[in-house]
């Protein structure tokens, strides 16, 4: 299958490292089908991590927007204008979401 990807993301690699993140939403999407339009990029973290991960956005210049509404989570602002979900697994998912965070490293061919 050919790639579809328009649309380059930011590296959080370099931000973040080496606490486990993994790319979800729209943008992850386009690994397996056309890419789709959108206007966010999303990120899942452990909740754990959650305060080292916004100070780690703080120190590389986003900014706070504020906290998600219906689900843990930040939602934050790069100098382009450019919307980054954090979203920190919880609940039932948190097992599931700990597990895919951790796998994520396997599996990244953006």
């Amino acid at each position: 299958m050919t790639r579809t990807a328009q649309v380059k993301w930011p590296d959080f690699e370099p931000i973040l490292k080496p606490l486990h993140w993994a790319v979800v939403g729209a943008a992850a999407t386009r690994m397996y089908m056309p890419e789709r339009a959108t206007r966010d990029f999303d990120i899942a973290v452990a909740v754990a991590d959650g305060q080292q991960v916004r100070d780690r956005l703080v120190a590389a210049g986003y900014q706070l927007d504020g906290d998600l509404q219906l689900i843990r989570g930040s939602r934050w602002v790069d100098l382009t204008g450019l919307a980054i979900d954090v979203i920190e697994g919880v609940g039932r998912c948190r097992r599931f979401c700990a597990y895919g965070v951790a796998q994520v490293h396997f599996d990244r061919p953006m």
